[in-house]
């Protein structure tokens, strides 16, 4: 009888914590996400990025956030994370007034509040990020490196 009560009692604690983190019903997308290899990177020219940069710096004056599409969202996300994630590499890209603009633009339009709103099933992944399983990319904390660019020089 103790041991079907700690067996059960074992189950029941799997379903709320698992690898670090707290688990509801939406962490269980993040586990079924096998098929994208978190681990590889998108390497992108400088050209590419401000490329990228321009564009999505365009789509704020052009359409209300709740308009872009999820590919749009995810270009977006990346390159918000890719400036995160540069200290160790070239920052002279994000003081540029182009990224200054984009910047500008994305915390005018309360984007990230906007973004919660519109992807309720998000959680936190393991670098206390918010994984967004729509998107399939993580925004802030420390994301896996399929949710930012590598600018090659």
């Amino acid at each position: 009888m103790m041991a079907k009560f700690l067996l059960t009692a074992f189950f029941i604690s799997i379903d709320f914590v698992s690898f670090g983190q707290i688990r509801n019903k939406r962490t269980l997308a993040y586990v079924t996400e096998a098929s994208v290899d978190w681990d590889s990177t998108i390497t992108i020219s400088k050209k590419e990025f401000e490329s990228i940069l321009l564009k999505c710096t365009g789509l704020f004056y052009h359409n209300s956030v709740e308009k872009f599409s999820a590919s749009e969202h995810s270009l977006i996300l990346r390159l918000l994370n890719t400036a995160l994630m540069a200290p160790l590499r070239d920052t002279a890209i994000f003081q540029s007034k182009e990224y200054v603009e984009f910047r500008s633009v994305v915390d005018s339009a309360r984007y990230a509040d906007k973004l919660l709103a519109l992807f309720p099933n998000y959680f936190i992944s393991r670098g206390m990020s918010f994984y967004f399983p729509e998107l399939r990319v993580e925004y802030l904390g420390t994301p896996h490196l399929r949710s930012y660019f590598d600018i090659e020089n």
